[in-house]
């Protein structure tokens, strides 16, 4: 038997398992299938763009292609750049990446969408209350966390030694006074 070196056509490898496969050619044809992927994202968030889709459809297609890109650092750099131009040209927030730290991702670059704003539309939607683990209290005895959607930190706490829907009141007005600017 003899062992098959990648030449660009994965069919070929993919409908003989009858080779025995080198670990090279393994990982190229696992980079391959990746890219493969990718490509389809590539043309899919291009569609998006040109059909003049919401602005969260077309950041969900290039989160997706950059997130696929993780294991290829190089590549996702250069995507980064094409999501970083389309992002300013519209001045869109509510998006933002960051270093993963599930197992078998541990050091990857990923991006997350979350909900997506133009300049015109202010602050308006960037915050969200959030309640403890299960319905019940976080680590400091707050029930409830107001988490900033453009760089999901959280901003503020409620809810400590008092009861759960105060808390929710006082959450959802701290949202109301922040993002209509203290009006």
């Amino acid at each position: 038997m003899t062992t098959p070196r990648y030449t660009g056509d994965l069919d070929k490898l993919r409908d003989h398992p009858n080779f025995s496969w080198s670990l090279g050619a393994m990982n190229t044809y696992l980079r391959e299938l990746d890219l493969r992927a990718v490509d389809a994202g590539i043309e899919r968030a291009q569609r998006l763009i040109a059909d003049g889709a919401r602005h969260q459809d077309v950041m969900g297609a290039l989160s997706a292609v950059e997130n696929g890109l993780a294991k290829y650092p190089d590549l996702q750099k250069e995507q980064q750049a094409v999501t970083d131009a389309y992002a300013e040209r519209y001045g869109l927030r509510g998006w933002y990446r960051y270093t993963s730290t599930q197992p078998g991702e541990e050091g990857q670059r990923r991006m997350y969408v979350n909900y997506i704003r133009t300049r015109e539309d202010g602050d308006v939607g960037r915050y969200f209350a959030s309640s403890g683990v299960a319905g019940g209290r976080y680590l400091d005895g707050s029930w409830v966390k107001v988490v900033d959607r453009d760089s999901h930190k959280v901003v503020a706490s409620f809810g400590v030694g008092e009861p759960k829907d105060v808390a929710f009141r006082k959450a959802r007005s701290w949202i109301y006074t922040t993002e209509s600017g203290g009006c």
